[in-house]
């Protein structure tokens, strides 16, 4: 059955009240030197404006699904490795010196 624009009303009510009430209101990323950890809005704005990947957050949302795929395939799936933290550390140092 197809959903009601009052159940989805109702379950819009029910995510404003969960942001309100700072559910998920810590950043999971692992990049924690990133200049935009912490910002989702921008760090995800940025990925969209440069068509890469999903930001490090969401991930897991498609890792199992893209795992399974790939295994239908008979291929293999690996981890991208973090940037190191110097990285971070030394885009800092020159966004403040602009």
């Amino acid at each position: 059955m197809a959903e009601t624009k009052e159940q989805y009303a109702q379950q819009l009510k029910g995510w404003v009240e969960r942001l309100e009430a700072g559910e998920c209101g810590d950043c999971p990323c692992p990049k924690t030197k990133c200049h935009w950890h912490g910002n989702c809005r921008d760090c995800v704005r940025l990925h969209r404006m440069q068509g890469h990947h999903l930001p490090a957050c969401l991930q897991f949302i498609i890792k199992d699904k893209i795992k399974a795929l790939a295994a239908t395939a008979e291929l293999n799936t690996s981890d991208k490795p973090l940037r190191p933290d110097e990285f971070y550390e030394h885009a800092k140092k020159a966004l403040s010196q602009e």
